[in-house]
């Protein structure tokens, strides 16, 4: 089953940025090449259920680095988490 999550290219890039604190496995390198593809066309980007855990796989990592394992602040972060946690049903 295909989850259409919205994003931004603003957003594409800030993800871009948080899988490279993560070790690449065939499927984290199959998300990249879709947020990359992505950036070129805004809108919707449609991704299996476990795209988009990966996708959260990576946002928890990064925060886990970044804002020590406390809560989000950056509010295009935060948008992000949402969209990510709405396309997996947990809001």
């Amino acid at each position: 089953m295909k989850v259409s999550l919205p994003l931004t290219a603003r957003e594409i890039r800030l993800l871009l940025s948080w899988s490279a604190s993560r070790q690449s496995f065939p499927d984290d390198a199959r998300v990249r090449r879709k947020l990359t593809a992505a950036m070129d066309v805004e809108g919707s980007l449609d991704l299996s259920r476990v795209q988009v855990q990966i996708l959260n796989a990576w946002a928890e990592d990064w925060w886990a680095t970044h804002y020590g394992g406390g809560q989000v602040v950056n509010p295009d972060e935060e948008a992000i988490l949402s969209k990510i946690r709405t396309a997996l049903g947990w809001d």
